[in-house]
């Protein structure tokens, strides 16, 4: 199996980004990582192997990054402004610099989005907010309405709100049209802590029109890990 890193200094985060590009063929995945921002988690908790059949073949090809979540969601030392500003850099990055070099380097522009835990509500705001990029999107474990992550009172900050928030309030027939064309996936364990804001969601979608695929699973993994792997293994194909 082909893997191999590339890196540039991005425009929009002014730092040094790397992507990891695990395969050599197929439909492009782009996984977005866990809180710690670590875009090689995929690899270190078995995601990979997972799908190794898929890699192998030719059906897929991953892009992994690295995310600045911490600074973003998690460092007291930044005010709101800059958490704010890191965050909505870290999208124009994903949507300007890396969408574009995914298409490049697949040929292939139909694009898998995915993420665990943060990285499936940084997954789902891009995709309610750029739809026409995605063609489909698979939620594991998402925290769609985190307690670990404030939000400030200004409520002209539309895209650090909750999905599960302005979904609800969500109008524009031409993004929910687009929305509703994709294929979504949220997965997730019953007896997961965030089992509740999953279903919340989902409800929240079936209120909008929005097709999607609801799956709980009821069986105990061996750890979240493997019951994450599982879960991907499930919906790449």
């Amino acid at each position: 199996m082909i893997i191999e890193e590339k890196s540039w200094k991005s425009i929009s985060l002014k730092r040094e980004m790397t992507v990891r590009v695990i395969g050599e063929d197929g439909t492009p995945v782009l996984v977005l990582p866990d809180k710690t921002g670590d875009h090689q988690n995929i690899e270190k908790f078995g995601m990979t192997d997972s799908i190794s059949f898929q890699l192998e073949n030719g059906y897929n090809q991953l892009f992994c990054i690295n995310t600045p979540n911490v600074e973003t969601f998690f460092d007291p030392k930044f005010t709101w402004e800059e958490q704010v500003s890191v965050y909505k850099r870290l999208e124009a990055y994903i949507i300007d610099e890396v969408i574009p070099f995914v298409v490049k380097h697949s040929g292939n522009d139909f694009i898998i989005l995915t993420g665990v835990e943060l990285g499936a509500f940084i997954c789902m705001n891009l995709v309610l907010k750029y739809p026409f990029e995605f063609g489909k999107i698979i939620t594991i474990g998402g925290l769609f309405d985190p307690d670990t992550v404030k939000y400030p009172i200004d409520e002209t900050l539309m895209y650090f709100k909750k999905p599960i928030d302005y979904l609800a309030n969500m109008t524009d027939r031409r993004y929910l049209d687009a929305i509703q064309k994709l294929d979504i996936r949220i997965a997730v364990n019953s007896n997961d802590p965030v089992f509740d804001q999953n279903l919340k969601f989902g409800e929240t979608m079936n209120k909008k029109g929005i097709p999607h695929v609801f799956d709980i699973w009821d069986d105990q993994p061996v750890n979240k890990w493997s019951g994450y792997c599982e879960m991907f293994m499930k919906h790449i194909v």
